[in-house]
C-alpha cells in the first residue's frame, strides 16, 4: 500500500459515488465532507453507522478522485483519521516548567 498519505486542508474537491456514510452529490469539498461527518458522529444515536462501513472508512478508505488547487484530478482513496486532543486546564508557561523541574530535582538533592 502506498504510504504517501496527504492530510486534506479543506480546499480539495472529492469525487465519489454516494456510499452510505455520507449521502452527497458526486462532488463535495473536503471541508463540507468533514462538516457532514461531524454531524453524523454527533447524532450517532439517531443514525448509527454500520460497523463494517465505519471499519472500511477507518482502515482501508474508499476509492475516490481528488482535485487539489493548482493540480489535476488524482485517483486514490479517502480514509478517515480520528485524533484525540488534550486541552490542559492550565497553560504551562516556561516559568511553571522551570519551577516544576527545580522541585523535581530538589527531591533528589535531599
Amino acid at each position: 500500500m502506498n504510504q504517501n498519505i496527504e492530510t486534506l486542508e479543506g480546499k480539495e474537491v472529492i469525487c465519489m459515488p454516494p456510499q452510505g456514510l455520507i449521502q452527497h452529490d458526486t462532488f463535495i469539498k473536503s471541508e463540507q465532507f468533514l462538516k457532514e461527518l461531524q454531524l453524523i458522529l454527533t447524532n450517532q444515536s439517531k443514525n448509527a453507522i454500520p460497523p463494517r462501513l465505519l471499519s472500511t472508512w477507518l482502515s482501508e478508505g474508499r476509492e475516490c478522485e481528488m482535485l487539489s488547487p493548482n493540480q489535476d484530478w488524482r485517483k486514490g482513496k479517502l480514509r478517515i483519521k480520528l485524533e484525540l486532543e488534550f486541552i490542559p486546564d492550565e497553560v504551562e508557561t516556561e516559568e511553571n516548567i522551570e519551577s516544576q523541574n527545580h522541585q523535581f530535582l530538589n527531591k533528589f538533592r535531599q
